[in-house]
């Protein structure tokens, strides 16, 4: 599960650095990849606590 978490706030910083640069597309993108990666790393720690 660690390894998952870590994968996931790496995944995070990448797609918010990505959603500074680039053509409007490639922002659009970079933000959905940041709330699919942000909601999964919230759903693991909810599914931990239980």
């Amino acid at each position: 599960m660690l390894v998952f978490r870590i994968l996931l706030l790496a995944v995070l910083a990448v797609s918010a650095i990505g959603s500074v640069g680039g053509n409007r597309e490639d922002q659009r993108t970079m933000m959905k990849l940041f709330g699919l990666a942000g909601a999964l790393f919230l759903l693991s720690l909810a599914v931990e606590r239980m």
